[in-house]
């Protein structure tokens, strides 16, 4: 099968790579807030009281839980490689588009959805020509 250079996916690559970085970032400051308020005693003279401490260790959570959460919900959307009849493989040629099933060329009276959905009139097979 011939591989063909997609810009949308090396992008989305690299953003996937810039958001772990941030992601990372900030989960570590979180956990450093978390550690040090917890690890410091409790009567020592200005320790930081208990309100201040169950507080920052819910800012911390959050710190840490909310960026682990866009990260896998980021990454599970692209763990999944392409099928042979994924919706959105319609291939542009000069002429037009044409279908990725069968690779029957679209007449220019096919009728296409607002989404971009088209029919292909040969084959049958539903595609998505604006994804």
């Amino acid at each position: 099968m011939n591989q063909q250079y997609d810009p949308q996916k090396k992008a989305g690559k690299i953003i996937g790579v810039v958001f772990s970085v941030f992601s990372l970032c900030f989960g570590g400051i979180g956990l450093t807030v978390i550690i040090f308020l917890w690890v410091e005693p409790f009567d020592s003279f200005g320790s930081t009281p208990l309100e201040f401490r169950i507080f920052g260790t819910f800012l911390g959570l959050m710190l840490v839980c909310f960026p682990v959460a866009l990260l896998i919900s980021v990454f599970s959307k692209n763990s999944s490689p392409p099928s042979s009849t994924d919706l959105s493989s319609a291939i542009k040629t000069e002429e037009g588009f044409s279908c990725p099933t069968c690779g029957a060329g679209l007449s220019t009276d096919t009728e296409i959805s607002p989404s971009g959905d088209v029919k292909c009139p040969y084959c049958n097979n539903w595609f998505n020509v604006r994804r």
